[in-house]
């Protein structure tokens, strides 16, 4: 009875609102529809920007590339080329370089690649304060080139935002500390310098061969910063010209002879040929050649005489 009640309840429930859905529907229609359409825009909206941050991380990705690429034909610009040629390479590798990280910046916000994108400028900076001078470089410089110190500036304050804002990207601060380094033995800060290194070697994020790098380079770093001491000329004594040489802590050498002894024109014209050990067996190429060199050592030189 209980049974056949409830199904006759949920059968006149649904009968019910069946009867009453498009009365229902009159009424807020509108608002469903718009709660739908409102469902649908955000998925198309999060699709959407999902679609454009994978298309900005690659296009990144790709402009970090070329950054790092012009960078690398900076340095490798050839010395030997003329000076008008060499400006024109170094502006046009500046200009790619600095354009393409700066489209990094625009284009995502991976931290990563950002990382990577500071990196390259701090790197930029670093390449074209090494770069040697050209005639006419003070008149014509690269385009967009500062000076030296804003050059420093700019890339310590790049490789700094790497090391204090982007910790958790281990090889963009492994690079960064290395271009600190870099930067501070330009200017001869050793101290700054070997902190950078001893940071390197200390951090178990760095890999082998990098902290293997930064060791050679902590040695290095103490004989550039070892100073070098000279001697005051004016304290040294005169040097006797007159006097014999002297081997040091021996005897005085014999005088030099004034004149040619006699036999020098026969040793010259026949010098004595060397006496080396032949093997026991010869090989077939070599099996003419005789066992014994023939005797062409000359007479015992004489007491220097004085020449006709």
């Amino acid at each position: 009875m209980d049974a056949d009640r409830r199904h006759e309840l949920k059968q006149n429930s649904l009968d019910n609102f069946l009867r009453t859905a498009p009365e229902r529907f009159r009424q807020h229609g509108s608002k469903i529809m718009l709660v739908l359409i409102a469902i649908m825009l955000v998925i198309v909206l999060v699709r959407y920007r999902n679609a454009s941050a994978r298309e900005g991380k690659l296009r990144a990705g790709q402009n970090l590339s070329a950054a790092r690429e012009a960078i690398s034909g900076l340095r490798m610009l050839p010395a030997q080329a003329p000076a008008e040629v060499l400006l024109s390479r170094r502006n046009e590798f500046a200009a790619d370089a600095r354009r393409s990280y700066e489209r990094v910046f625009d284009d995502t916000d991976d931290r990563t690649l950002v990382a990577e994108a500071y990196v390259a400028r701090g790197d930029l900076m670093l390449a074209l304060l090494n770069l040697p001078e050209l005639p006419g470089a003070t008149t014509r410089p690269v385009q967009g080139a500062n000076t030296s110190s804003e050059q420093i500036t700019q890339a310590e304050r790049s490789y700094r935002e790497v090391v204090s804002n982007f910790s958790d990207i281990t090889p963009s601060v492994t690079t960064a500390r290395f271009g600190l380094a870099s930067l501070a033995e330009h200017q001869g800060k050793f101290d700054e310098a070997r902190k950078q290194y001893d940071a390197l070697v200390a951090s178990s994020q760095t890999p082998g061969v990098l902290k293997q790098l930064a060791q050679a380079r902590l040695a290095n770093l103490d004989n550039i910063a070892a100073p070098v001491l000279l001697a005051d000329a004016s304290t040294q004594p005169a040097a006797d010209l007159t006097a014999p040489p002297v081997a040091p802590d021996g005897p005085t050498l014999p005088a030099l002879p004034t004149t040619l002894p006699s036999t020098l024109p026969a040793m010259l014209s026949n010098p004595p040929l060397p006496s080396p050990e032949m093997p026991a067996t010869a090989p077939d190429a070599v099996s003419s050649i005789p066992a014994t060199l023939p005797s062409s050592n000359p007479a015992p030189a004489s007491a220097p005489t004085t020449s006709p």
